[in-house]
């Protein structure tokens, strides 16, 4: 089973250790059921991207919530930075076969491509370490709190813990937004580098064309006055 969402109007009750075998369990929502009591620390969250909890006792956790947005937007973030590394790769392959001689141009487009590789690699051991830790936490609302204000706060020590709110991790997860937002902002500044790039080849192209035509008149002109002269004094 993969996702769960009860009517607002059913009436469950019991425990989340029901799910405890959903192993696939990708979306979940339990909004206005609060007859469901317990069990959290039974919930597989291996692959979980969404827990909807209105209504319930587990609304008190709001930093799974965030979690799990924060994976699915880097998890967005590679695809777009996929497409853009296959774009630019087009774009190398189509320099490479009318611009052999441009081999400066083509040396800057591959570095281009080696940027944006190396942001989506980086993206990706950020969420496969998200992941692993995520795993290895046990989700009861103590000590995930504790886990959580650990991973946000790291040279924080845990004899301070209790003074965290709820208000500290949202603070952090601000900034992570925001990180994320100037992460965007350097991926536009690139894909504008590579436009700059393409217009540069594109206008060397042209050059190379106006002058390999004007040789092409001079070298005709020539021709016609040797022949013409040759005419004269025959």
């Amino acid at each position: 089973m993969k996702k769960t969402n009860p009517n607002r109007n059913n009436n469950f009750s019991g425990s989340l250790k029901a799910l405890e075998n959903c192993k696939d369990l990708e979306y979940l929502c339990i909004g206005y059921q609060p007859n469901i009591k317990g069990g959290l620390e039974y919930l597989p969250a291996e692959k979980l991207t969404y827990f909807g909890c209105d209504g319930t006792e587990f609304k008190e956790i709001p930093e799974l919530k965030a979690k799990h947005k924060e994976v699915a937007e880097k998890e967005k973030l590679i695809e777009e930075l996929s497409k853009k590394i296959k774009e630019s790769a087009k774009k190398l392959e189509k320099a490479k076969e009318s611009e052999e001689d441009k081999t400066q141009k083509i040396a800057r487009l591959e570095s281009q491509i080696q940027i944006l590789t190396k942001n989506k690699e980086k993206l990706a051991t950020e969420i496969a370490k998200e992941k692993t830790d995520h795993q290895q936490t046990k989700p009861n609302h103590q000590s995930q709190l504790k886990d959580l204000t650990t991973i946000l706060f790291p040279s924080n020590s845990c004899n301070s813990f209790a003074n965290f709110a709820f208000a500290d991790l949202k603070k952090q997860a601000s900034q992570i937004i925001q990180e994320n937002q100037e992460a965007q902002v350097k991926i536009s500044e690139l894909e504008s580098q590579i436009s700059n790039l393409n217009q540069q080849l594109y206008s060397i192209q042209q050059q190379t064309a106006i002058s390999q035509g004007e040789n092409l008149k001079t070298a005709m002109e020539k021709e016609t006055n040797s022949n013409r002269l040759a005419n004269e004094n025959y």
